[in-house]
């Protein structure tokens, strides 16, 4: 849904490898086996319905969440997508959704509620609603326990079911739209290897047609209350009162009798039924371009996986399992016959162990084999010290910190929908019991858990593909044979030692350069110019985020790709990628990749159209290594081999083949650059990103890394972090003072000259059928935009106004969903200044169907007249201004690392908090207007449209 926080891709756009929901027992009730944590405040009504209550001190907001056991699993085949379309019309049928209170922004604001903090969300077994409110406010929990009571009982009728139609289809095309045939194709494999799976093959014509009393039946068998959870997390004083409202909200919910007869054996059938064989072949078109890959999956059933889950067995078990598969999966990255493939350990909804692997070059039988052989190798000698070690490591790291809410919330989730056990102090009991684990256990684990023969094969080849060909019982001779070759033939155990990055005589030899210390009247910063040139900024604050208790290490240059000629563009961005694969100093990229793993490092080098940088986040106690990795990828990166370029384009064409990043958004951004010639986008993924391997030389690129890295006068660093200047000041001597400046560059900034803006209206319409993407589009993507010259590109009150009018037009365009029906899920409006071309733009996006594309269109243009005619009014200024853009203007009393960065980069202004509050608290509606009419004029429009025009 748009205007609440549910942009997580719902079930059906969950990725075919199962990685998301762990699965409990569908069963009406059960019976704990170890009591739970007495912290937690825990009942259950007569009527069936269960709570948890648990207070945690300090925490900003409290978490509400009710669970219902109902997902994917429950649904009949002609019941497709049934629970998501509930959890869809559970915000829009629903009394007291706060959603209804729209238009009444104040009463919003009284209570605290930002409609961003509620949200939903379907899987395999459960539906989730979110409800996050302030501490100590009563109204707020009433109305969040009044929308969760009418979850129980909500008034579906044939026009809300067939008015949520179209946006649930639109939600497939924006989740999966650009590799739809693929995705069922998955989901048709996982059905035939795994029953409890539904094939959604003809999910889009079924939503279409499927009946919405069928739809209400199901609401009706499921929405039970001993199928409902409600979990209460957070900084709450008086535990008695919120369980006492509890009670009385909640027990009222009639008991349904006779209870439905409920099938809780289709994972139990699966582990009883015979072996698994499925070989689909993948149809190609002309838009499939690399789309060869074979993909082979092989399940191992593990029937320990159910009987234990509400044991202490069962929580040693997972994190066994956690640790085998990480070591494992290092293993795999380690060896190159067979490198690619992915184990993925068993979990309660699928109890089987599978691991996945995508082959291009016809050695399925190779890969095969070969991780049968590397299964027993691991089952026989076991893991190494090292190895054990670092998993360890990383485990006790990721258990987290009990002081949070979202931990609880974490822990009585698991507890109510998978029937995971919840001792007291179960994380202290986990990080002691792995502590005192030793390689002998973990290595007696690993024999014991792993087999090198998978009960079901699953492979997805282009048609006509060889491997499609071959039998089953030929595949299992291949495996026989592994095992059969791994008895007879020692297969040596290779030692895996993490190098260090630079040698002690190396270390050594780099001396400590003088510096000379510059004032920068910057509360909490600190200047220094370097001997060599270059320039360090000290920043001392404390990180949030990802980032919270880390260093951040951003150094940059403003020479990017685009200062070379336009034949090198694509082997200048693609430098630092095929850098990485080739490696650094004394290390190859695999190598370099496991130091920065062990240590817990996130490392990114990069050349953009305008910069060149690299980022480096760690520990404080690993700021050595961070900045040997900084020394290394400026100074020693090693000469790019053809075989490591070749590999470099094989993990490229994968990314592309499967995105992590939908490549369609991409591309419309990428299109719409180039109509106005801006040719500033990083290019992160998509067509043109693709285009470019094949335009990438080896020998050039390397040259150009070297011009642009190997010049340590061009670059700032900024050190962010709460760290004392005395400690780290040495080491930024030692190792950003040795930085090297090739003198000789053939980088000429000045190739980029000033941007003229066309005079609108425009339009502009992308036929993807006519491009070269790896996609045909269902659906089309609408962008109406206003771009003009800013007068005063320092001008920092009026982005304020811009990005707020952005914001506004936003908050506007609900109305386009939620009060004209239309059938959209990915839909938004912005406000923003580009450096490049120096110019505001101002737009709706709209991702749409092809019927209601003219209609959308004018409403568009409606709505941006109807602002410059009348405005906005005070509650949705107020809405916008309190919720949403104070938050993103006003972040604490110091600077953060963005706003440094925008400063020594770009030479923005730093402004205090103080006075951007004031600025804030200054504007009126009169100066929203006034902006209004000011850019959104008909000069300055531009009409975008992207669609595939074979598509009706």
């Amino acid at each position: 849904m748009k205007y609440i926080a549910k942009r997580t891709i719902k079930i059906i756009f969950i990725h075919l490898l199962f990685i998301q929901f762990v699965w409990a027992d569908m069963g009406i009730a059960i019976q704990d086996t170890i009591p739970i944590d007495p912290s937690i405040r825990y009942g259950r009504l007569p009527n069936g319905f269960t709570y948890y209550i648990k207070n945690v001190p300090h925490t900003q907001k409290v978490l509400m969440d009710l669970y219902v056991k109902v997902g994917a699993y429950h649904q009949n085949p002609d019941q497709m997508d049934y629970a998501h379309a509930i959890e869809h019309l559970a915000f829009s049928t629903a009394d007291h959704f706060p959603g209804h209170l729209r238009n009444n922004v104040k009463r919003l604001s009284q209570l605290g509620i930002n409609l961003k903090d509620n949200g939903g969300n379907t899987g395999h077994i459960y539906t989730v609603y979110n409800f996050n409110i302030p501490i100590n406010n009563n109204d707020a929990l009433d109305m969040g326990l009044q929308w969760f009571r009418d979850i129980s009982d909500l008034k579906l009728t044939t026009t809300a079911i067939n008015g949520e139609k179209g946006v649930l289809r639109q939600e497939i095309m924006y989740g999966v739209g650009h590799r739809l045939d693929e995705f069922f194709l998955e989901k048709k494999l996982q059905s035939k290897l795994f029953p409890c799976n539904q094939d959604y093959s003809n999910l889009l014509e079924h939503n279409i047609s499927f009946s919405p009393q069928s739809l209400i039946e199901f609401y009706k068998k499921w929405y039970r209350p001993d199928r409902m959870g409600l979990i209460i997390t957070g900084n709450i004083k008086d535990m008695d009162a919120v369980e006492n409202h509890v009670k009385e909200r909640f027990s009222n919910i009639p008991i349904v009798k006779p209870p439905p007869q409920i099938n809780t054996d289709c994972r139990l059938n699966y582990l009883q039924g015979p072996s698994r064989f499925v070989a689909l072949g993948r149809k190609q078109n002309g838009n499939d371009m690399d789309k060869k890959s074979v993909e082979i999956y092989l399940y191992t059933r593990d029937k320990e996986t159910l009987s234990l889950k509400n044991t202490r067995e069962g929580l040693q078990r997972r994190l066994v399992w956690s640790a085998i598969a990480s070591m494992f999966n290092s293993r795999i990255s380690e060896d190159k016959r067979i490198s690619g493939g992915v184990l993925y350990p068993p979990e309660p909804y699928s109890p089987f162990y599978q691991i996945v692997h995508s082959v291009i070059d016809n050695t399925e039988q190779q890969k095969i084999q070969n991780t049968i052989q590397l299964l027993q190798q691991v089952k026989t000698k076991g893991f190494t010290p090292e190895e054990w070690e670092d998993a360890r490591k990383t485990i006790l790291r990721r258990l987290g910190n009990t002081n949070s809410a979202t931990y609880w919330k974490e822990q009585m989730a698991n507890h109510f929908v998978y029937h995971e056990a919840l001792p007291e102090n179960k994380k202290k009991y986990l990080k002691q019991w792995l502590i005192g684990l030793s390689l002998k256990d973990i290595n007696l684990y690993a024999g014991k858990y792993l087999s090198e023969i998978p009960n079901d094969i699953g492979i997805i080849a282009p048609t006509g593909h060889r491997i499609l060909s071959i039998s089953e019982s030929k595949i299992r001779e291949w495996i026989r044979q592994a095992i059969d070759i791994s008895l007879i033939k020692d297969i040596p155990l290779v030692e895996k030692a993490i190098k260090p990055l630079i040698s002690d005589e190396q270390v050594g030899s780099l001396k400590e350069v003088g510096y000379a210390k510059k004032n920068a009247n910057i509360i909490g910063v600190n200047e220094f110019l370097l001997d060599n040139g270059v320039k360090v900024v000290i920043h001392n604050n404390k990180l949030s985020g990802r980032l919270k208790d880390r260093i951040l290490i951003h150094g940059f240059s403003p020479k990017g790709a685009l200062c070379f000629p336009e034949v090198d563009y694509f082997s200048a961005i693609n430098a630092p990628l095929i850098v990485k694969t080739e490696g650094i100093g004394g290390l190859s990229g695999t190598e370099l990749q496991d130091f920065i793993s062990k240590h817990n490092i996130y490392l990114n080098h990069y050349i953009d159209p305008l910069e060149t940088g690299i980022k480096v986040d760690g520990t404080l106690s690993n700021l050595e290594n961070m900045l040997q990795l900084v020394y290394l990828y400026h100074t020693k990166p090693k000469k790019i081999d053809k075989k490591n370029f070749e590999r470099w384009k094989q993990i490229e064409r994968k990314w592309y083949i499967n995105p992590s990043i939908n490549p369609v958004g991409i591309d419309f951004s990428v299109l719409m650059g180039e109509v106005l010639n801006d040719k500033s986008m990083v290019l992160k993924g998509g067509t043109k990103r693709f285009s470019g391997i094949s335009k990438t030389d080896k020998d050039r690129a390397f040259e150009i890394y070297i011009d642009l890295f190997e010049n340590a006068s061009d670059f700032t660093f900024i050190l962010s972090g709460d760290f004392s200047r005395k400690s780290v000041l040495p080491l930024i001597q030692k190792y950003l003072g040795n930085l090297s400046n090739n003198m000789i560059t053939t980088c000429d900034s000045s190739v980029i000259g000033q941007i003229k803006l066309n005079k609108g209206p425009q339009y502009h319409e992308f036929l993807t059928d006519k491009m070269k993407t790896s996609y045909l589009m269902k659906s089309v993507k609408y962008m109406l935009r206003f771009i003009s010259k800013a007068e005063d590109s320092m001008d920092w009150k009026e982005r304020i106004r811009v990005v707020a009018l952005g914001r506004l037009i936003n908050f506007r365009l609900n109305k386009f969903r939620y009060e004209n029906g239309g059938a959209l899920y990915n839909f938004s409006a912005h406000g923003v200044y580009n450096r490049y071309l120096e110019s505001y733009s101002l737009g709706i996006y709209l991702d749409c169907t092809q019927q209601e594309l003219e209609w959308l269109r004018q409403e568009s243009k409606n709505l941006i007249s109807e602002i410059k005619e009348n405005g906005f009014n005070h509650q949705e200024f107020e809405e916008v201004f309190k919720n949403d853009l104070s938050l993103w203007y006003i972040n604490g009393k110091g600077f953060t690392q963005k706003e440094i960065y925008g400063h020594y980069r770009y030479n923005d202004k730093l402004i205090n908090k103080k006075e951007q509050d004031d600025f804030m608290k200054s504007l009126t509606l009169k100066d929203i207007q006034r902006t209004a009419i000011q850019y959104l004029k008909d000069d300055f429009m531009i009409e975008f449209i992207m669609r595939d025009s074979t598509n009706p």
